[in-house]
């Protein structure tokens, strides 16, 4: 797609406008670090960066069907692992008290 279309040009052709920012992004994307940081950045001496803990709860699973794969004695040659999601519900945690009255 175009990038001018998602600015809400019309047009069906590539403009020069359109290559600009499609060479734009693709500059920026290389210069990404394995974090997701641009280069100049993370280079950068007077930056201070930390590290944020996630679990990211769908390659969590992921990496537990391969670990199971890998030490089951079945060999499937073309499998195709896919994580698809359960259950959307978020449960807040329990406010009722359970020690006893009194």
């Amino acid at each position: 797609m175009r990038p001018m279309k998602y600015l809400g040009a019309t047009g069906k052709r590539w403009t020069g406008r359109d290559r600009a920012l499609a060479e734009g992004l693709e500059e920026y994307e290389a210069s990404l670090n394995p974090v997701g940081i641009p280069s100049w950045i993370a280079r950068d001496p007077s930056r201070r960066f930390t590290v944020d803990e996630n679990v990211d709860r769908a390659m969590a699973v992921y990496e537990e069907a391969q670990e199971g794969i890998r030490k089951s004695d079945v060999d499937t040659p073309g499998l195709i692992l896919a994580v698809l999601e359960v259950s959307s519900e978020v449960t807040a945690p329990s406010t009722t008290s359970t020690a006893p009255a009194g």
